[in-house]
């Protein structure tokens, strides 16, 4: 029974941290001949979470599923030393993690891209320009850019057990009128201020029967802690 409590908790627990809720810590113990270190594991969102809030940064992930979960849900590591800027986090993160890439973007400089290095470039929807006029509910603007320019990128058709179901809440009101990636376009769509710092994941996804691969991209949405955060939103 504990057992499968356990198995509960790790399960959800990437769902709580989007959420903003403390990091789920898993005590590690290594051993050496002269004596015995404790350290903490922590998921590799959690910190970002955490990094996030410390550094008043955002982020966005790229990644593939694995065994029906996206793969960023299932890694963690035991940070080292203190961070106190933006450059040595990514260099920390960039060491640590070597099948993801980290980089700061050169247009939003809050925001910091998390991207698995074995997806495709060549016909990676993200990296496809676009202009882009959209009114409406922000977690389905994708939907329209991947019709408007016949791009494999859409709203999640399901998703793990206890994930979010995306941010039906901020309308926006997108004029973009001179080409950018798609990445960006995304990115520049959401209202930081009071946005969870995980602001928007994007998953390859193939779905049994259905020969094409899909970008799946879901936004997180915003905290209502508050009144005026709730008003940000709208």
């Amino acid at each position: 029974m504990k057992k499968m409590v356990c198995i509960i908790l790790l399960m959800f627990a990437p769902f709580q941290l989007l959420h903003g809720e403390e990091p789920l810590l898993v005590p590690n113990t290594t051993s050496s001949s002269t004596k015995t270190t404790t350290a903490e594991k922590i998921g590799v969102l959690p910190y970002l979470v955490q990094m996030g809030n410390r550094l008043d940064f955002y982020f966005t992930l790229e990644d593939r599923m694995s065994t029906g979960y996206p793969r960023t849900y299932q890694v963690d590591f035991i940070p080292s030393g203190e961070i106190t800027s933006i450059e040595e986090l990514l260099k920390q993160l960039n060491h640590n993690f070597e099948g993801y890439k980290f980089v700061k973007s050169s247009r939003f400089p809050k925001v910091i891209h998390m991207i698995a290095k074995d997806l495709p470039e060549a016909d990676n929807p993200l990296n496809k320009l676009v202009t882009v006029e959209y009114q409406g509910h922000l977690q389905f603007m994708t939907d329209q850019i991947g019709k408007q320019f016949q791009l494999q990128i859409r709203s999640p058709l399901g998703g793990p057990i206890g994930e979010p179901a995306g941010d039906v809440d901020t309308i926006v009101d997108i004029h973009i009128k001179e080409e950018m990636s798609v990445r960006n376009v995304l990115t520049s769509a959401v209202p930081l201020k009071g946005y969870k710092r995980i602001i928007w994941r994007s998953i390859l996804e193939n779905y049994s029967g259905d020969s094409k691969h899909y970008y799946e991209v879901i936004f997180y949405g915003h905290h209502y802690d508050d009144e005026n955060s709730r008003e940000d939103a709208q």
